[in-house]
């Protein structure tokens, strides 16, 4: 996998990467010039969120609006919880 740099805007962060989406990686906190790590996400976590973005994804083709808000709702909160849950790690 070749290596990335992303600029976080909300945390003024530039992460490094290059060993897949579960591996450790560093960055710069640019408002303090520091060093900053992140342990990685497990295989398992990456592939639970990788099927439930799949399943709302699949969730926002059916046409019955009433079906499709209670099947996304439980899918959208572990989403936004996991995605919150990671970032809120990797920021410390």
């Amino acid at each position: 996998m070749t290596p990335f740099v992303i600029y976080d805007a909300v945390s003024s962060v530039i992460w490094f990467g290059g060993q897949g989406g579960d591996a450790n990686g560093t960055g710069i906190d640019l408002s303090t010039g520091k060093l900053v790590h992140w342990e990685g996400w497990g295989v398992d976590s990456l592939f639970e969120l990788q099927t439930a973005v799949a399943a709302l994804h699949q969730v926002t083709k059916m046409r019955n609006p009433a079906v499709a808000e209670r099947a996304a709702r439980p899918l959208a909160e572990f989403v936004q919880a996991e995605l919150s849950n990671q970032f809120a790690q990797q920021a410390s």
